[in-house]
């Protein structure tokens, strides 16, 4: 069975102070969600739909668009990070 598509979309007039979000990824949503707590006057939720999906006004100054950072790892570095990161896993699946 295919996975339920999701969106985000970012909409933003040059020249306005706040940019429209609207999303459907849940990732998204609980970060905008904790944003209206910790910036009220900032993070507005306008709407929240019945399936969860939102749609919000954020400051257009948040906004911006990169590249991923290539990084250039040694073998050791790598091996050190995947033992890392399965520590981390374990740390929290054992909380759970």
């Amino acid at each position: 069975m295919a996975k339920e598509t999701k969106e985000t979309t970012y909409n933003q007039m040059s020249g306005e102070k706040v940019g429209h979000f609207s999303t459907s990824e849940q990732k998204w949503i609980n970060k905008i969600t904790k944003w209206t707590q910790e910036f009220p006057k900032s993070v507005k939720i306008k709407y929240k739909n019945a399936d969860g999906s939102l749609y919000a006004e954020i400051p257009s100054n948040w906004f911006t668009v990169r590249p991923k950072r290539k990084r250039n790892l040694t073998e050791e570095q790598r091996q050190e990070l995947k033992e890392r990161g399965k520590r981390l896993a374990e740390i929290k699946k054992s909380k759970s």
